[in-house]
């Protein structure tokens, strides 16, 4: 690595993200009442990320829809 310059490197990253991501699969609720969970739910619907970051900035990227 030491013969390339920084301006030479570039790094790839890959993302997903759906509405279910942050959702938690367990809950708590007081003794008596059911355990209530509000939240958004998309079926199928997901988007994946993917970008080339460099030091000067972002080079290329793309975002393309699941469904």
């Amino acid at each position: 690595m030491a013969q390339y310059q920084p301006e030479q490197l570039g790094f790839l990253d890959k993302v997903s993200k759906d509405e279910q991501t942050s959702a938690r699969h367990c809950g708590r609720s007081v003794k008596g009442f059911h355990t209530v969970k509000k939240g958004v739910f998309v079926l199928r619907r997901r988007f994946s990320a993917e970008g080339l970051l460099t030091v000067n900035r972002m080079v290329s990227n793309t975002v393309v829809g699941v469904q």
